[in-house]
């Protein structure tokens, strides 16, 4: 298969979600096997994948712990690759990717230099603004989650200026969105609803909630065969997105740390 230099796959992770790579690349690999090279942003594992061209890019020692972004930034400067196609480790696709339309998204891309980047999910549908690309909205100015961790093809030197190294994949959903808004060169797009591009457990965020398993992972384990550990993590038992989970999440940062570790991070992010 012809590789695509212009387009590199990058698949956010870290050490200590490796039980996430096996069912993760074997879907990836039944489901799309793309014509793109692969870089694993990880700390300090290696891991191959049959089949697959997988780099890891070893950028950190064991037990070295960095933040989200700080981990991402150091991975998309060591690439060269126009754009990215970034998803997340528990993306676990479910159904053959549209490479197609991947590839007319770079077209338009190249068309384009304002473009930052296509979602390939239907980011808050119906607040969305109609554009001329056929399948896609575009973001408002405004809009939340304008910056976002769903599977996506990026310009890295645009999601490179756009992300702090501080932030968390939240605070780089929450308050690098807000920042985006002033970022009026830049341009965002969403798959609209009826458009499936690629196809993972994305209405409870994927395969992981804050670091569980969702009910959907093993009923997907067990139709394609995969081979999972669920005891390691255990199950998700929260709605995800409920009034609950969401009390529960926030009460459990309430603490007087973690509020001035907040207040810091408003701070930098919006410098």
């Amino acid at each position: 298969m012809k590789r695509n230099s212009d387009i590199t796959l990058i698949v956010s992770s870290c050490d200590k979600y490796e039980d996430c790579w096996d069912p993760f690349f074997a879907l990836l690999k039944k489901y799309w096997n793309p014509a793109y090279p692969i870089v694993l942003n990880t700390e300090a594992k290696t891991y191959s994948y049959p089949g697959l061209d997988i780099r890891t890019l070893q950028l950190y020692k064991n037990g070295e712990n960095p933040e989200w972004s700080e981990r991402l930034m150091a991975t998309l400067r060591q690439i060269d690759s126009t754009y990215i196609l970034m998803m997340l480790d528990d993306f676990f696709l479910e159904e053959p990717v549209d490479a197609k339309q991947i590839e007319q998204c770079r077209m338009w891309m190249d068309a384009d230099p304002s473009i930052a980047c296509f979602n390939f999910m239907p980011i808050l549908a119906g607040q969305n603004l109609p554009c001329a690309y056929p399948g896609f909205e575009q973001r408002p100015q405004k809009g939340e989650y304008r910056l976002n961790c769903q599977a996506a093809l990026w310009r890295r030197e645009t999601l490179l200026a756009d992300m702090r190294p501080h932030e968390s994949a939240w605070l780089f959903e929450t308050l690098g969105s807000r920042r985006s808004c002033r970022y009026r060169d830049q341009k965002f797009f969403a798959a609209s609803e009826d458009n499936h591009i690629m196809e993972y457990n994305y209405a409870e965020g994927a395969a992981l909630h804050r670091g569980r398993w969702n009910r959907h992972t093993a009923e997907l384990a067990e139709r394609e065969g995969l081979q999972i550990d669920f005891s390691r993590r255990g199950f998700n038992t929260d709605i995800s997105g409920s009034a609950a989970s969401n009390r529960k999440y926030i009460l459990a940062r309430l603490t007087p740390k973690r509020i001035w570790k907040a207040l810091v991070n408003r701070w930098r992010s919006f410098r």
